[in-house]
């Protein structure tokens, strides 16, 4: 219709109330070791500082065991990693973004600074993302990994029909 006004159509989803789980992802830094260590280089105070540690996505190794690749991949774009620390302090990052991370190039469990172990303050683990300059999702002391995934709905395919 000429110089009618653009229509707007909104569909609204409404979900039943669902219970998530927050399923534990194993933490056990000394089975890291034989992995392969990543470095990275930040300025703390004006000074070169080197990290070391792994590749988050080694906490998802066990679940992807047997699973065809793409699919694992799938089964994860909805899910994020969420990451406790002693202080119980939490930050949440993508579970597939962290698993195509595989060589550690986004999200890092460091273990070591300036090739001495983490001080009190923060390890013995830390989450260390870093190409986050202000750091809000670094997690010292981790204590804790879990991996959340939103319960399925079929509600897309309701809209759709």
């Amino acid at each position: 219709m000429r110089g009618a006004s653009p229509s707007l159509f909104v569909c609204l989803c409404l979900f039943a109330p669902a219970r998530v789980e927050i399923a534990d992802l194993p933490f056990d830094p000394d089975s890291w070791k034989p992995a392969e260590r990543v470095q990275f280089h930040v300025q703390e105070n004006g000074r070169d500082v080197v990290y070391s540690g792994v590749p988050l996505a080694i906490v998802l190794r066990d679940r992807a065991k047997n699973q065809d690749g793409m699919a694992f991949t799938r089964s994860l774009a909805d899910a994020v990693i969420v990451v406790g620390g002693a202080d119980d302090y939490q930050a949440s990052v993508s579970a597939a973004a962290a698993w195509i991370d595989e060589k550690g190039e986004r999200y890092i469990l460091t273990t070591e600074r300036d090739g001495k172990p983490l001080d009190a303050k923060h390890g013995p683990v830390m989450l260390a993302i870093p190409a986050e300059k202000k750091r809000v999702r670094w997690v010292r002391s981790v204590v804790s990994l879990g991996l959340l995934q939103p319960p399925k709905t079929d509600s897309g395919k309701k809209a759709h029909q």
